[in-house]
């Protein structure tokens, strides 16, 4: 069995920016799981809003979210390569 495809975008501005780049984020992380279920997401923010449009992010069980444990600047820039590699991730959106 082949293993699924992974993922993996800076997903900052599709949980906390409700206009022009989150709105695109949104659309293609949507698309992307609609599509081709197969895909694994695994989507990184510093934090996670959950509302009414960023609900579909945590329903989705083909969904991961990683959030910064502290140092969030520092996450970004060197917190998220160890799990890229753990994860086996495929591509990465950023």
């Amino acid at each position: 069995m082949k293993r699924p495809v992974n993922i993996a975008f800076d997903a900052k501005r599709a949980f906390n920016n409700y206009t022009g780049l989150g709105n695109y984020s949104r659309t293609l992380i949507a698309n992307l799981s609609s599509f081709f279920p197969q895909i694994r997401c695994h989507l990184f923010s510093p934090k996670v809003s959950h509302n009414g449009r960023t609900d579909f992010l945590f329903d989705d069980k083909n969904f991961r979210i990683y959030t910064a444990p502290n140092f969030r600047f520092f996450w970004r820039s060197f917190g998220i390569a160890p799990i890229l590699k753990k994860e086996k991730i495929d591509i990465f959106h950023g």
